[in-house]
């Protein structure tokens, strides 16, 4: 089981976030659908979720919310390229503008685990 949890629909982005990650030696799982996503956290628990505000059939606004509410010790880190979300949830979030720096993305990482 990972304990990082990559929410991103974009197959591109996602794996890039995920080699970014495993060169820094740590291990994450991908979710590309936000049904699917509540399914993964659920069984998986892990300690930090990477979230894509634009998902397919359940946004990231309500996996935010559901983290937030069901399971408090999750850091998310919001990942957005809209910029009204990206202010929305910066004060709430540790939050990244697409596109993002992945030393950025892996020393964030690290520094919750």
């Amino acid at each position: 089981m990972s304990q990082v949890l990559i929410i991103e629909d974009n197959v591109d982005l996602s794996t890039l976030f995920q080699m970014a990650l495993e060169i820094s030696g740590i291990q994450a799982d991908i979710c590309r659908d936000g049904r699917d996503a509540l399914s993964k956290i659920r069984a998986q628990k892990p300690s930090v979720v990477l979230l894509d505000m634009h998902l397919p059939n359940i946004s990231g606004e309500t996996i935010y919310t559901h983290i937030k509410l069901h399971y408090k010790e999750i850091v998310v880190l919001v990942i957005t390229a809209d910029r009204q979300l990206y202010s929305k949830y910066k004060s709430q979030a540790k939050a990244f503008l697409k596109p993002m720096s992945m030393p950025e993305l892996q020393s964030e990482v690290r520094a919750i685990l």
